[in-house]
């Protein structure tokens, strides 16, 4: 059998577009009858923007971090002390 394009719900024309017949088919497989949420590209690059400012954290550079990524000071020690607290019983291993 082949799938044809109209065979396809409209809704997820874009994503056949996207991904092509072959990967199509797979998530189909995966999620068929699933809801599925996509989150927004602004909150994945939140994710990596804050383990960025954490990695690249010394201690003494809040306001250059602050600067570098358009946000305030208070901002980026929200950030670093949030992955403290979340981390902190790993660093006793």
């Amino acid at each position: 059998m082949d799938l044809m394009y109209d065979d396809i719900p409209s809704s997820l024309q874009n994503m056949f577009d996207i991904v092509g017949a072959e990967k199509f088919l797979e998530i189909i497989g995966v999620y068929a009858g699933s809801v599925v949420y996509f989150p927004s590209s602004k909150n994945i690059r939140r994710g990596m923007r804050n383990r960025d400012i954490v990695r690249r954290y010394n201690g003494y550079n809040i306001l250059e971090l602050s600067r570098e990524y358009d946000i305030s000071s208070s901002y980026v020690s929200k950030i670093i002390k949030k992955y403290e607290r979340e981390n902190w019983d790993e660093d006793l291993y």
